[in-house]
């Protein structure tokens, strides 16, 4: 997985979906051990993780929207989770 704050090995990618609502379109959410989530996807846009910190030297985080993205391409390096 990579993003704006690196690159991340062994991350999982979560489909999220709300069987409650049928109009609902699916989420994409992946996980990188030792971070946490660094990008979350849906039919609006995408979130990533853009910088962050190793904790115990002044834990903080950074992530920013980015609206109007086409999530159907994947060509933007998020590939399938397991890189």
């Amino acid at each position: 997985m990579k993003t704006p704050a690196g690159k991340f090995k062994g991350c999982a990618k979560f489909e999220d979906t709300n069987p409650l609502d049928p109009q609902s379109t699916a989420e994409f959410k992946w996980y990188c051990p030792d971070v946490g989530l660094v990008r979350d996807e849906d039919a609006e846009g995408f979130i990533e993780l853009v910088s962050y910190t190793i904790r115990g030297a002044g834990a903080s985080a950074t992530s920013e929207r980015i609206s109007d993205v086409d999530v159907s391409q994947s060509d933007d390096g998020s590939g399938d989770g397991d890189d």
